[in-house]
């Protein structure tokens, strides 16, 4: 008697494959909601928000203060500097500052100014970088000579 091997595929059962299924989309659909609430949201504090107890002074010798212009121009420690400078300099700080890296951004800087910043800071191994929103009247940078 021959038996053919197309009678045991159609004695499969499907049914626990559909509801494993079934069982997994639902728990994807709880699931892929809570993935948008724990996105990375960046805010900017302004220097007259700032809840901590100690304001940002300008006059800390062992802080590097990074100033970013609507425009976008850097200016370290009053300097004004390139873009391309900006790790350099940073490097050769860090050790003589130990209290880390303060970027004081205009509102109108663009992101990519302050994201250059904290990029430069991290690869000179600053160990506390301080971002604060500075207003018009503290970002003008003296014009470059």
């Amino acid at each position: 008697m021959k038996v053919s091997h197309t009678k045991s595929l159609e004695e499969i059962n499907i049914t626990p494959l559909t509801d494993i299924f079934l069982v997994l989309l639902i728990i994807m659909m709880v699931v892929a909601p809570l993935y948008n609430d724990s996105t990375l949201i960046i805010g900017v504090q302004s220097a007259q928000e700032s809840t901590s107890s100690e304001p940002v002074d300008q006059d800390d010798t062992k802080s590097i203060f990074i100033d970013i212009d609507a425009s976008g121009v850097f200016s370290v420690d009053g300097a004004v500097i390139s873009p391309d400078l900006l790790t350099s300099t940073l490097t050769q700080a860090v050790p003589l500052k130990p209290n880390g890296v303060i970027v004081t951004s205009h509102a109108d800087a663009p992101f990519e100014s302050m994201a250059k910043a904290m990029d430069a800071a991290q690869a000179a191994k600053a160990t506390n970088v301080t971002v604060v929103e500075a207003t018009s009247e503290e970002t003008e940078v003296p014009p470059a000579n």
